[in-house]
């Protein structure tokens, strides 16, 4: 789909937040319960309107319209699924967490381009 100048840059800035504020981590961190889920960090610190609802929608449609790219993830094959299960149960989801960062920065790069 093409986007708008306009429209680019604000997706830009909702990924480059997004990725600013992702936690390392599922669960608490420092204390505190921050989702671990782009899409609610996304909402959390850009607010909730239009332009985050775009953003939103868009990321729903990369991951297929599945929960979380954890769901996405399961979906590929039952070797990740173990895989992401693991790193959930034994790791506090730090590679989890590291793929969707990583996913974040090739939006931001694809967006840029």
């Amino acid at each position: 789909m093409k986007y708008s100048a306009r429209t680019r840059s604000t997706m830009i800035k909702c990924f480059k937040l997004a990725l600013a504020h992702l936690p390392d981590t599922i669960g608490y961190d420092g204390g505190h319960h921050r989702s671990p889920y782009i899409c609610d960090t996304i909402n959390r610190t850009t607010g909730y309107h239009r332009s985050s609802d775009a953003v939103t929608d868009f990321i729903a449609e990369r991951i297929e319209h599945k929960f979380s790219i954890e769901a996405w993830l399961k979906d590929q094959s039952e070797e990740i699924a173990e895989a992401v299960r693991y790193d959930a149960d034994y790791n506090n989801g730090k590679k989890l967490q590291a793929y969707r960062k990583a996913w974040l920065q090739s939006l931001i790069t694809e967006f840029e381009a």
